[in-house]
């Protein structure tokens, strides 16, 4: 990959990471009119540590709320609450890492499976159009709501819907970001709320990712 490609698929990732399409699905067709093959992008790295840098945008954007939730969750783990929050950060914190849960045992699971099916042209448009289709459901579903719920109200079985939909964001065509507001606002939250817990939930899972990617290319680049 030269070094002008790498700046372009930067620009891509940037207008698309924050917007409800899916960055991934870009950044491989984009690859795709490069001239790289469908065999190659099965099993890229480029298109999961790319993504790093909109991670740190997150971090930074987020850093008072990141902060707040994790000296939070310390303080109730060393007084013992290990389920139970004493504060909102701490339990903003606990439903984050709840929420974490199904992306990250689908991603260990199926990765190899989701990547050797998903990564062509055809089921990029497939799945794109599929979630369009619910992101439009869920709007009209959300106009119906008439009390929508702020973060401070988020509950168990939220975190864990939203967080099944952000594993179905593993095949690519489906936006993270798209995704997990759309299950927010099929739950009846009220959008800021959607769209600021979908973001601190991105954190966890796509710094693991990213820390994967990278080390299985160190250790390939070592054997």
């Amino acid at each position: 990959m030269q070094v002008w490609q790498a700046a372009v698929l930067g620009v891509v990732q940037g207008l698309t990471e924050f917007l409800p399409i899916s960055s991934t699905a870009h950044l491989l067709l984009v690859q795709q009119w490069f001239g790289r093959t469908e065999e190659q992008l099965k099993d890229d790295p480029f298109t999961v540590v790319i993504q790093l840098g909109t991670l740190l945008a997150v971090i930074v954007y987020y850093r008072r709320d990141i902060v707040a939730m994790l000296a939070a969750f310390v303080r109730d783990l060393r007084s013992g609450h290990w389920i139970a929050s004493t504060t909102a950060d701490s339990r903003l914190a606990k439903l984050i890492i709840v929420g974490t849960i199904p992306a990250a045992l689908i991603g260990w699971k199926f990765k190899p499976w989701i990547n050797e099916t998903f990564r062509n042209p055809t089921s990029i448009g497939i799945v794109a159009i599929v979630f369009a289709v619910l992101m439009f459901l869920s709007e009209v579903w959300a106009r119906r709501v008439r009390t929508p719920r702020t973060d401070d109200q988020i509950t168990l079985f939220d975190a864990i819907f939203i967080g099944c939909f952000q594993a179905l964001a593993l095949m690519p065509g489906g936006s993270r970001s798209g995704c997990t507001i759309t299950a927010g606002l099929f739950v009846g939250l009220a959008r800021p709320a959607a769209a600021r817990f979908s973001f601190l939930l991105s954190i966890p899972i796509m710094t693991a990712a990213g820390v994967k990617e990278i080390y299985d290319w160190l250790k390939a680049v070592k054997a």
